[in-house]
């Protein structure tokens, strides 16, 4: 027994949602996830309401997936989810900040029924455990509200489904410690077209 080599495990005390790089709440998105993700699930999005900041050799840049976007300085907590003028997105996307899912989700379910939104965001697929997630997600599951696996339809077998984020505009060294989930919040035009090529899906393969 004296022979069996020591494993360092001095990480396994620390949770894995509690680890510093599954709670950074600036991490960007790949454009290799975001717009076959947007294709997939039909949406264009003009507003980015979790996007972060970062500068470069002095220049401000942002990792927003948008032409507009909310910073943590605009609270998108705290203010309805509105392009500038007022005017309802087409779309709205978030990277989940990974210190605020019960927020983030409270928070998207409040603004996708005050104001009808077109929302698509993604957040660790461990988060379906908490009660909160019930309550703001699965209640409405299939009554204008889906979810599905992040894939990285590229490449669906590069990193087990895991997500190499971006950091300051560059890839980070490691992958993600969870795999993901895209939620699609249907503005109720929306679903209406969703349900309809799903019926139509059906049919051709002798479903209904």
């Amino acid at each position: 027994m004296d022979e069996l080599k020591q494993v360092d495990n001095t990480s396994a005390t620390i949770p894995r949602h509690k680890m510093k790089r599954a709670v950074d709440d600036d991490f960007g998105t790949p454009d290799r996830i975001y717009y076959p993700l947007c294709k997939r699930h039909d949406i264009v999005c003009d507003l980015d309401v979790f996007a972060g900041e970062y500068e470069v050799n002095g220049v401000l840049k942002s990792n927003s997936k948008c032409l507009d976007y909310y910073t943590i300085k605009d609270n998108a907590l705290e203010k309805d989810w509105l392009l500038p003028n007022e005017k309802k997105p087409t779309g709205i996307w978030w990277n989940d900040p990974h210190s605020l899912h019960k927020e983030t989700l409270e928070k998207s379910l409040e603004q996708w029924l005050k104001h009808d939104l077109d929302i698509l965001g993604i957040l660790p697929g461990n988060t379906v455990r908490p009660p909160f997630f019930y309550e703001n997600v699965i209640k409405y599951l299939h009554k204008g509200i889906e979810i599905e696996p992040v894939i990285d339809w590229d490449n669906p077998e590069d990193n087990g489904g895991y997500i190499n984020f971006e950091k300051n505009g560059k890839p980070t060294e490691f992958i993600s410690v969870n795999g993901y989930l895209a939620i699609r919040y249907f503005s109720k035009d929306s679903w209406t077209r969703f349900i309809k090529k799903r019926i139509g899906e059906m049919k051709t393969y002798g479903n209904v």
